[in-house]
């Protein structure tokens, strides 16, 4: 019985660690969300400036995320729904922070 536990528990391990885990239809793809967590460091910089951070209440934070969405042409929940599934599939999320960081640095060149 506890032999039979621990083969379970590791083929759980092992399809949770899958990371050529099948993303679903309703989850948006990695290229999508590498480009809108770019943006959205973008944007969290840009509000978080001393520059612009008594200009950073919640209206403008609000408005500058739904331009964000706008632009990617996602709504806040579907990001919000696809994180949550990249964050259940840690090795997918990342690789879709590397190309963030990547893309970060090759912006700030």
């Amino acid at each position: 019985m506890k032999q039979s536990l621990i083969i379970l528990i590791c083929f759980f391990i092992i399809i949770a660690c899958d990371p050529k885990a099948k993303i679903p239809k309703d989850v948006i793809s990695r290229s999508k969300m590498t480009n809108i967590l770019v943006d959205a460091y973008l944007v969290e910089a840009y509000l978080n400036n001393p520059k612009t951070m008594n200009k950073s209440d919640s209206l403008l934070s609000d408005t500058v995320y739904n331009y964000l969405y706008a632009i990617h042409k996602v709504k806040k929940q579907d990001v919000q729904y696809s994180l949550r599934f990249y964050i259940e599939h840690p090795q997918l999320l990342d690789e879709i922070y590397k190309d963030v960081i990547m893309e970060l640095s090759r912006k700030d060149k």
